[in-house]
């Protein structure tokens, strides 16, 4: 009840309530604004520690690409100086192509991994699973094990390869110290750890699809 200057009392309106409608809005605002806060907090370690080891040593490392550093400490702006440098570097330049025929050679495992994969995809084949078992055990082998036994078999005094070729009157190099083969090696390793993996993943997509 409200009255007016005039003596008059006149009824003081009512609260019109909120429309359902926005009511379940402003609770789905504030239920959706949790949720992000929740999401924020749980990804929060992980993206820091991305951004401090990850992200900030990248950034900082091209920075100091285009500095020079003192013997003692300290650095310069030099621009893009250091890379001249390496565009006119022989070592530099036949690094970046041993590293581009490592990954030509290195992509040589998917069509082996398919014919593989193709074999073991043939009808009444039995023993699948232990072959199968046999191609993915360099996957969970232990790496130091695995260079171990390659060293061993690479050996140029003693390895097992240069043995076997010694019964056939060949005179085996010095597989990984001589530059001529130790690439080739390399990626004969890369290739025979990877095998078991791309296999695998060839084989359940031939199986899934249909004989017709």
């Amino acid at each position: 009840m409200v009255v007016t200057e005039s003596g008059a009392a006149r009824a003081e309106p009512a609260a019109v309530p909120a429309p359902a409608g926005r009511l379940r809005r402003r609770r789905s605002w504030r239920r959706r604004g949790g949720e992000a806060l929740w999401a924020y907090l749980l990804i929060a370690p992980t993206g820091l520690g991305l951004g401090v080891f990850y992200l900030w040593p990248v950034l900082q490392t091209a920075y100091f690409s285009f500095t020079e550093w003192g013997p003692f400490g300290g650095h310069e702006w030099i621009g893009l100086e250091n890379y001249r440098t390496l565009a006119g570097d022989r070592e530099v330049l036949r690094a970046l192509g041993n590293t581009t025929l490592y990954t030509v050679l290195g992509l040589a495992g998917v069509p082996v991994a398919i014919c593989f994969a193709a074999l073991l995809n043939q009808r009444r084949l039995r023993g699948v699973s232990v072959y199968r078992m046999l191609f993915f055990l360099p996957m969970v082998t232990m790496p130091v094990a695995v260079a171990m036994v390659w060293r061993w078999l690479y050996n140029g005094d003693y390895g097992l390869i240069n043995y076997a070729l010694s019964l056939v009157g060949v005179d085996g190099p010095h597989w990984i110290a001589d530059p001529a083969t130790a690439l080739y090696a390399l990626a004969a390793v890369g290739i025979w750890t990877s095998l078991g993996y791309n296999l695998v993943i060839f084989l359940a997509g031939m199986q899934a699809i249909p004989r017709e």
